[in-house]
């Protein structure tokens, strides 16, 4: 048997170590880039009559950048892609207003009254598909 070929476990470790150190450089390098946020809001919507209720979900963000914001008896869908603004659903009748909302799939919203009821809207055609 032949040990002279085997490598030296000192300079193999010394090696490791110097690659290692390098890498670890490198990603410290990458990390300590900041990202710069604006103070400036790219967008003010205003929410008048929103109910100041902890356990009410009156807010939902859709996959298609829209947001939809139940405002007492009414639900207005806001568009991010066009910034419009339309009114979906409105109920006239008294001690009625939405108590949650939150978008199914892309073009379909449900949303939760007062009185149990789950309504849900198909939001292209601003059409009502079921209620529950």
């Amino acid at each position: 048997m032949n040990f002279s070929n085997r490598p030296n476990k000192q300079a193999s470790k010394n090696i490791n170590k110097a690659d290692i150190t390098k890498t670890f450089k490198k990603i410290e390098t990458k990390e300590k880039k900041a990202r710069k946020i604006s103070k400036k809001p790219y967008k003010i919507l205003e929410a008048p009559n929103l109910q100041d209720d902890f356990y009410l979900n009156l807010i939902d963000w859709s996959d298609n950048n829209q947001i939809a914001v139940a405002l007492d008896s009414a639900l207005y869908i806001w568009s991010g892609c066009s910034t419009d603004v339309h009114r979906l659903y409105e109920t006239s009748q008294i001690n009625d207003y939405i108590c949650s909302v939150s978008f199914c799939d892309d073009n379909k919203i449900a949303f939760g009254n007062s009185n149990g009821q789950i309504k849900v809207y198909d939001v292209l055609k601003k059409k009502r598909i079921n209620t529950f």
